[in-house]
């Protein structure tokens, strides 16, 4: 560097920057695969609350209806329950084991899954993880 040369500064990192207001359409009805008994129970508790919490804290979202299913007896039979109950979009399962069988089940429904499938792998459409 010569004498006096004062470099520029960085730019802002891109998580300074504000957020885009993008409105977000809450489906109706919102299926949630977490285990709720067995082993893993805390943790599946855990993340219930923490989705509570967040549907409480956005107005916007007061108005989806929310059904907990325990996926802990399997994704598939949790997935059929939250399929017959009239859920519009799938959030779950959690563990990876789920994840794997429910990317072979996933059809129709939206499905957010909260792991991801093993080596990389992309799941069918609707599928995202």
């Amino acid at each position: 560097l010569q004498p006096g040369f004062d470099p520029p500064a960085p730019p802002d990192p891109v998580w300074d920057l504000p957020a885009p207001d993008v409105p977000v359409a809450i489906p109706g009805r919102i299926g949630v695969l977490l285990p709720l008994s067995g082993r893993q129970q805390a943790l599946g508790e855990a993340v219930r609350d923490g989705f509570i919490a967040a549907l409480l804290a956005d107005p916007a979202a007061r108005g989806a209806s929310v059904e907990f299913f325990d996926d802990a007896g399997g994704a598939a039979p949790a997935y059929a329950a939250a399929r017959a109950a009239g859920a519009g979009v799938i959030v779950g399962p959690l563990l990876k084991d789920g994840v794997e069988a429910l990317a072979t089940l996933a059809g129709d429904l939206p499905v957010l899954a909260l792991n991801f499938l093993g080596d990389d792998r992309a799941g069918p459409p609707g599928f995202y993880q």
